[in-house]
């Protein structure tokens, strides 16, 4: 059973790590954003849009973006904040859920280890048997003594009656 218990803890870690590098991860993408998209889309800075302008300022056709494209880009810019807005918010419920489940098994498994701490020693003491004297023998039993299967004395026989 400890085994056991010890195995869903440790799952049970594994998966709250898990969970705490993907949220991490998402905050700092949610953080860096703008500086990730200018990188991965050199179109949407500004020192790119100067890089296409030609001599007299204008931009070329093949270049420049229309504003549908640009709306577009907003909204599935937007549509993907919101998402991972989201995410977060459930990956954040799911860690307060899993560190009071963790919490609960602490508590569990530390009162089961001070009870299985306490019922050790008085399990010892009763166990031992009583000291007995330097080369004293224990008593013999007597043999008019019957015992059951389980050691308890058996009531005397009646008289005529074995």
């Amino acid at each position: 059973m400890w085994r056991a218990l010890v195995g869903f803890v440790r799952g049970l870690l594994v998966s709250l790590a898990m969970l705490i590098v993907s949220a991490a991860a998402l905050g700092y993408l949610w953080l860096n954003h703008d500086r990730l998209l200018q990188a991965a889309l050199p179109m949407a800075s500004p020192s790119a849009a100067q890089a296409v302008t030609h001599d007299d300022g204008a931009i070329s056709a093949k270049d420049a973006i229309s504003a549908k494209e640009y709306e577009l880009f907003q909204r599935q810019t937007s549509d993907s904040i919101q998402s991972a807005t989201q995410d977060i918010a459930a990956q954040q419920a799911d860690l307060k859920r899993l560190s009071d489940q963790v919490s609960t098994l602490t508590a569990h498994l530390e009162a089961m280890q001070s009870a299985a701490a306490q019922a050790s020693p008085q399990q010892t003491a009763s166990a031992r048997p009583p000291a007995l004297a330097a080369g004293k023998k224990p008593p013999a039993q007597k043999p008019a003594d019957r015992l059951s299967a389980q050691g308890v004395p058996l009531p005397a026989a009646r008289a005529g009656v074995q």
